[in-house]
């Protein structure tokens, strides 16, 4: 494999990609990893390369996983999509894409930035639900607050095709009148 080149830009090389670079190009060493996050690591190559404009690692060293997705348009039996925007959120990695995955295909959703995404990958970024510990005022743990793991706003979300005039195929999911 070759050598794939990004701008060293936020937004335009992961966390991980720059980790790479400081630890196999740059040779820094000490305990550097994508969960320190963008900025941070980008500082620490700074230190050593200030005017440095991007970055060179080895395609098999770069741990990107897309999914290109058309938008479904006005096709019938187009696939549904779905339009995000997922905030920065203020915690390490917190301004960097974020991995989702549907049935072993993966994609990362940039942040700050309308998306366009397959209605499914909505889903599941609405169903990340992590439990943020809930404690008295004795400090004992009382139960656990769901609450969202990333902010998604959705700004648009196509209409389900209709199971008759969509895919035919589909209208074994009619229901059946019961005697």
């Amino acid at each position: 494999m070759g050598m794939k080149t990004y701008p060293f830009e936020e937004g335009k090389v992961t966390a991980a990609q720059l980790a790479t670079y400081a630890t196999k190009i740059l040779g820094l060493d000490g305990d550097i990893n994508y969960r320190q996050g963008w900025r941070h690591i980008a500082s620490l190559i700074r230190a050593v390369e200030p005017e440095l404009k991007e970055i060179t690692i080895h395609e098999e060293d770069s741990p990107t996983i897309t999914a290109r997705v058309e938008p479904a348009g006005k096709n019938k039996g187009a696939r549904r999509m779905a339009t995000v925007n997922i905030g920065n959120q203020d915690r390490s990695g917190g301004d960097e894409p974020v991995f989702v995955a549907v049935n072993g295909t993966a994609m990362y959703v940039p942040r700050g930035d309308n998306v366009d995404i397959p209605y499914e990958y909505k889903h599941v970024l609405d169903n990340a639900i992590k439990g943020v510990p809930q404690v008295d005022k004795d400090g004992v743990l009382t139960g656990f607050k769901p609450t969202p793991e990333y902010p998604v706003s959705t700004v648009r979300v196509d209409e389900p095709a209709d199971p008759i005039d969509g895919d035919p195929d589909q209208k074994h999911l009619l229901l059946k009148k019961v005697a």
